[in-house]
Parts: structure tokens; sequence; C-alpha cells
């Protein structure tokens, strides 16, 4: 994953305010939630580069109206598939909102299906601890 593609200029900027604040207290996270904030995490840039997104935006997406999973740290949007999926919707709603890698993997799907599962990736999963180790520090 090219954590660096987020936006490495604006994350620089950033990263001048949020060491000295994180050496004078570092029991107060207020600094890094402020850093995601503004590096609009979830939200499409203008050239529609892959986006990133948290676990808990994920997890918003549980429902039929509109459901994501994620697979081996990529994130998809497979809510035009659940009626088409040859397991049944049951099986994807099952894993609705969550890291669905071991569901996959464990059911053996064909090179096809991973094929297909590709057309609904819509971004990659970022941990937290991914942005603060290799962009601000």
């Amino acid at each position: 994953m090219d954590i660096y593609s987020i936006d490495i200029n604006k994350a620089e900027d950033l990263k001048g305010q949020l060491i000295p604040r994180m050496e004078t207290d570092r029991t107060d996270t207020s600094p890094v939630r402020e850093i995601l904030s503004e590096l609009n995490l979830g939200q499409y840039t203008e050239d529609q580069k892959p986006r990133f997104y948290r676990l808990k935006e994920v997890a918003a997406h549980s429902d039929f109206c509109s459901c994501w999973i994620v697979v081996h740290d990529n994130v998809y949007d497979i809510t035009d598939f659940l009626h088409e999926h040859p397991g049944g919707w049951d099986v994807l709603m099952e894993n609705a909102g969550t890291d669905a890698t071991v569901a996959f993997d464990d059911k053996g799907h064909s090179k096809d299906a991973k094929e297909l599962l590709s057309q609904y990736k819509i971004g990659e999963l970022v941990h937290v601890s991914m942005i603060i180790t290799n962009t601000f520090l």
C-alpha cells in the first residue's frame, strides 16, 4: 500500500504541527485525530486516486443499501453484487462492514472470482499506526 499517496505535502506540513504537541503531552491523542481529519480520509481527491478508509468507516456500510467488505486490506463496495453472489446474499451479509479476508480465503475462491471482486474496489484499508509511523514520525 502506498500510504504516501494520501497527500505527502499536506502530511509534511501537519507533521511540523504534530510533533511539538505530542512531545508536550503524549497522552493527548487529539493532535492525531486532527491530523487524520485534515487528510480527509474517505474522500476522493481531484485525480480520483484510490482512497484510504478506516475500519470504522467500513463498518458503517453493513446493510443492503450499502455493503462494504475488506479483503486483504482492500475495501470493496459489493452492494450491487449481493443478489448476484453464487453462494447467496446472506453469506456476504454475514461479513458486511468487516474484514472478510479469512472468510473469503477459506472458501477457496477461483481466479475469476478474485478478478470479479477487483471490479468493486473503492479503496484501501489504512491503519492509524501506519499513518503515524510512515507519514508523521
